[in-house]
């Protein structure tokens, strides 16, 4: 019977692969700062509560254009809400105003 014989090749590591940045990590440090709800009243005096950006992911956030009122309110809202905001009547600029309002709100401009 033939005994067996120990293999003289070191035995292989797993390569270490350097991380530029780590999104678990980063985010158990991430501090947010707590900011009160961005609520709205609308005619009759219904509120309606738009979601700041730390509420959202950073898929839907990306996308957030106030160009496209809209889109953003959509996302911004809960389905009630939203349902509550279209049904209220007023000029076009004041939807310019409510933007540079949650923006303003929130410490957020164009670009983020």
């Amino acid at each position: 019977m033939a005994t067996p014989t120990k293999s003289t090749t070191p035995a292989r590591k797993k390569a270490v692969v350097p991380v530029a940045f780590d999104i678990e990590a980063a985010e158990s440090e991430l501090e947010v700062e707590e900011l009160p709800p961005f609520n709205v009243r609308c005619k009759g005096g219904k509120l309606v509560t738009l979601k700041s950006p730390a509420e959202i992911g950073w898929q839907r956030a990306a996308v957030l254009d106030p160009r496209e009122p809209f889109l953003m309110l959509r996302e911004l809202l809960s389905e009630d809400d939203y349902v509550t905001f279209l049904e209220n009547d007023f000029p076009s600029p004041l939807l310019g105003k409510l933007v540079t309002a949650y923006q303003e709100h929130y410490k957020v401009d164009e670009g983020n």
